[in-house]
């Protein structure tokens, strides 16, 4: 039989056990959702780079520059991370999940800022495609997204951003 939505008790005793801040009860869960966010471009001669990071967890970054792990485990906060890519009509991508569901609703995102390093005045576009996929539950694209364009530069906090926003059970909800 399935523990899935069972209350969790606190570790060799009967007390409940509370999220932080004490006032919801925690609950088992068998699921583990896993969203694939997918960066893409087709622009000559540019390589669109990214600052990737969890609202909870921001001082854990990827994309270019940030770090050369392709994983990132950080107490809730997961992140598999493809590595830059710098081909044309490439794509970036990012797995992303949380355990266990219990960060607060703002902290449940997932922030990433764009810039494109080649930028080139030849091919003035500033804009990049954004797939969000759970499989077998929710697709989000997010078309024309905004792009930083300073050429040499990777991407930084003060980049175009979009947010990726889940619920308390760790499923996509929407792009923003």
């Amino acid at each position: 039989m399935s523990d899935l939505g069972k209350l969790c008790h606190k570790a060799n005793a009967a007390p409940l056990a509370y999220k932080a801040g004490g006032d919801a009860l925690v609950y088992k869960a068998e699921a583990v959702f896993k969203t694939l966010v997918t960066f893409s471009w087709d622009a000559a001669g540019r390589d669109l780079d990214i600052c990737g990071y969890w609202l909870g967890c921001p001082d854990e970054k990827i994309g270019y520059s940030y770090s050369t792990a392709r994983a990132h485990d950080v107490g809730a906060y997961h992140i598999e991370y493809s590595g830059d890519i710098t081909q044309v009509e490439g794509a970036e991508w990012a797995r992303l999940w949380m355990t266990p569901w219990s960060a607060a609703a703002d902290e449940r995102r997932f922030r990433v800022h764009f810039n494109f390093y080649g930028h080139d005045e030849e091919h003035p576009t500033g804009v990049c495609t954004v797939v969000a996929n759970l499989p077998g539950v929710r697709t989000l694209v997010k078309h024309d997204q905004p792009c930083g364009t300073t050429r040499g530069s990777k991407a930084t906090t003060d980049d175009p951003f979009c947010t990726v926003v889940f619920d308390v059970s760790g499923k996509l909800l929407r792009i923003e």
